[in-house]
């Protein structure tokens, strides 16, 4: 059996409301655990609003190439980009720009939102526990120039360490430690042998572990579930009935909102209406619904039911093509410009991200790992083209080379 789990989106709760009203569960609790506001600025707030839609958006274009469970982390996608978009420029920061959907923002907001954000989140619940790791593995005769480390390590708190990439097994063994000690266990392979070429590695490491608000844990059932295709079999659910948590509804669309400890954290689950084509509702998913989704919770007692699910997913070729769908697509070909990294000639030879998690009565462990790998480009690629086209008047000359003797010299212009 296949069930249908979606990313951002667990499209499988089956709430109805009893009764609603204006309190929140997700409202502080009592002693040291109180919920904290993170903070933005003006141009911060931007980043944040680009940075969700980049999320939707990246969310429905690999969703609706998917016929089993799929999750993503568009906040590990987007900031292990960002690292590298930091050291991009020309038309190939454009292109990342546009489609990380960064243009008009300045690489202060940039990176001073993803620090304020990390920091934010990592003390936003003491009773959760969530991790953010960056590093960048660069070959041992390669050098970075320093205003690009300043940058990443400032923003980031990226580690930047060098590699042997002319032992792929060990590269990539280190690289795959590195995603297993920073995702508890949950991702312990990302990548296989490196490709000797490889010059630099960029990664982000998101884990999460959060049990329902005040340790709840929820009753268990067997019930039946219906997959994308139609068959039904029976599987674990939990839940409670005429439990206070937050519910909403728009246009047929059902969603609920379960929070973690102090309520810093929640998982928020959208359920189409019965009988609708689930992949035709993803393909139209756009940020505005989400939105919409999301601030139609609100406190109610509630009847619901959620499967207990574990998932794992590797987005790799459909990471790609939806970047370059967005117009990203020099940073892939030889002619990328990321001087602002080093003095090398480098594109991008592979992105991937894993993910896994496991939701359950107890609560969710989540992770995802975002890897970019960068070969050099100057050794075996030719320059573009070049264009002479004499289809309109022109100047010729015969000479002689060595002496630059010219020995005829004229005009074709008809």
């Amino acid at each position: 059996m296949k069930k249908m789990v979606i990313g951002l989106f667990i499209a499988v709760a089956l709430p109805l409301a009893v009764g609603c009203g204006s309190v929140t569960p997700d409202s502080p609790e009592e002693g040291d655990n109180e919920l904290k506001t993170i903070v933005l600025t003006k141009g911060q707030e931007a980043v944040a609003n680009t940075v969700a839609e980049f999320g939707i958006d990246l969310f429905r274009d690999v969703a609706i190439g998917e016929n089993g469970n799929m999750m993503i982390s568009p906040f590990s996608a987007s900031l292990c980009l960002s690292m590298l978009a930091a050291g991009a420029q020309g038309e190939t920061y454009s292109q990342m720009a546009k489609a990380l959907g960064f243009e008009g923002l300045s690489s202060e907001d940039i990176g001073s939102y993803y620090k304020t954000i990390v920091d934010g989140v990592l003390s936003a619940d003491n009773s959760s526990v969530i991790s953010v790791a960056d590093a960048i593995w660069i070959a041992k005769n390669m050098t970075l120039r320093k205003p690009y480390v300043s940058e990443v390590t400032a923003y980031y708190n990226a580690v930047v360490d060098n590699l042997d990439f002319n032992n792929p097994q060990a590269a990539a063994g280190t690289i795959n430690a590195w995603a297993d000690r920073n995702t508890n266990g949950m991702i312990k392979h990302v990548v296989d042998d490196l490709d000797p070429a490889t010059r630099m590695v960029l990664a982000n490491a998101l884990y999460f572990k959060g049990k329902w608000r005040g340790s709840h844990e929820f009753a268990l059932s067997d019930r039946k579930f219906t997959d994308i295709t139609g068959k039904s079999d029976k599987v674990k659910f939990f839940g409670e009935y005429g439990s206070r948590q937050m519910w909403g509804y728009v246009d047929g669309v059902r969603v609920l909102g379960l929070p973690y400890g102090n309520g810093a954290f929640r998982m928020v689950m959208v359920l189409p209406p019965a009988g609708i084509d689930f992949k035709q509702f993803i393909s139209g998913i756009k940020a505005s619904d989400w939105n919409k989704w999301v601030e139609s919770l609100r406190s109610c007692d509630v009847n619901f039911q959620v499967p207990v699910f574990k998932s794992e997913f590797t987005m790799e070729d459909s990471f790609k093509e939806a970047m370059e769908k967005r117009g990203m697509k020099l940073a892939f070909t030889p002619y990328a410009d990321f001087g602002k990294i080093s003095n090398e000639d480098i594109c991008i030879n592979f992105m991937i991200q894993k993910t896994a998690v496991d939701v359950n009565e107890k609560g969710t462990e989540a992770a995802a790992v975002t890897v970019v790998g960068m070969k050099t480009t100057s050794v075996s690629v030719p320059e573009p083209p070049k264009e002479f086209i004499a289809d309109r008047p022109f100047i010729y000359a015969i000479t002689e080379t060595t002496s630059k003797t010219l020995l005829f010299i004229g005009t074709h212009v008809k």
